[in-house]
């Protein structure tokens, strides 16, 4: 399977990360000893089922490395952009593919345990976009203070995670529908004419279930869809705000420290 790692933006002033990052790349900010995305880069490059790596919205010059396959391909203005080209890039560079794994390049816990299951469970569906949530129980067992930003359902509670299984041929048949997907992302108003009103008002009373969510969202919008629920917070531990790049640089130590005592 292809990964696209979607490593493009530059952070701009306004943001909540400015005053630590400049006007960089949020990507490339060093995050013990390796830029943050290179975290995510190792964890890809070493699950088993990953064949070929492509980073959207990075250079040669990032310094980036992986034992597989890697390739780089310039920023395309927008993430709906860069999604779309990774998906084509793959699409033009191996015609048989049926799925690829969509990565962002701001959630550096992974691992490569992580990443293998995350292609298992997302295959084991086979829909139009399989997606990843998390509930909040296990966010915060696992980050306390995260301070994710939750969708509340009739029977969870959950945020979106960043790495997802998206059908290559499924998407690039319907690009229009991606485009008002993310034309609609930051307006209520939009989202409500794109998914139907009925849905708005269901969830904001709470009484749909996550997988009538889903239900309600992919008939609306004429695709297949599943929500996974991953035991693994490290899926949707992004990096927005100063307080999550702390805590992920005091986790990645940690886990470094540990990792050194063991090679000891």
């Amino acid at each position: 399977m292809d990964a696209v790692i979607l490593a493009g933006g530059m952070e701009e002033p306004g943001s909540p990360l400015f005053h630590v990052t400049g006007p960089t790349n949020k990507c490339l900010t060093p995050l013990c000893g390796k830029p943050m995305v290179q975290w995510v880069v190792e964890a890809v490059d070493q699950a088993p089922s990953i064949a070929h790596l492509h980073v959207l919205g990075l250079d040669e010059s990032s310094g980036l490395s992986s034992s597989k396959p890697l390739a780089f391909y310039p920023d395309e203005g927008s993430m709906l952009s860069n999604i779309l080209a990774g998906i084509e890039i793959v699409h033009q560079e191996r015609p048989e593919a049926t799925h690829l794994l969509l990565a962002s390049g701001d959630i550096p816990a992974l691992t490569p345990d992580i990443v293998e299951w995350r292609i298992q469970a997302g295959l084991a569906h086979n829909v139009d976009i399989d997606y990843a949530v998390v509930e909040e129980d296990v966010m915060e067992a696992r980050f306390p203070g995260a301070n994710r930003s939750y969708l509340k359902l009739k029977d969870a509670k959950v945020c979106g995670g960043d790495l997802n299984i998206v059908h290559v041929s499924s998407v690039t048949r319907d690009r229009a529908t991606l485009e008002r997907i993310f034309a609609a992302r930051k307006s209520a108003l939009k989202q409500a004419g794109l998914i139907g009103w009925d849905l708005l008002i269901l969830l904001l009373l709470r009484q749909l279930t996550l997988d009538g969510a889903v239900a309600k969202v992919t008939s609306n919008l004429n695709i297949s869809g599943y929500a996974t629920r991953s035991p693994f917070a490290e899926v949707a531990m992004d990096v927005d705000k100063p307080h999550q790049l702390d805590i992920l640089k005091q986790d990645l130590a940690r886990k470094r420290q540990t990792h050194d005592a063991v090679d000891s």
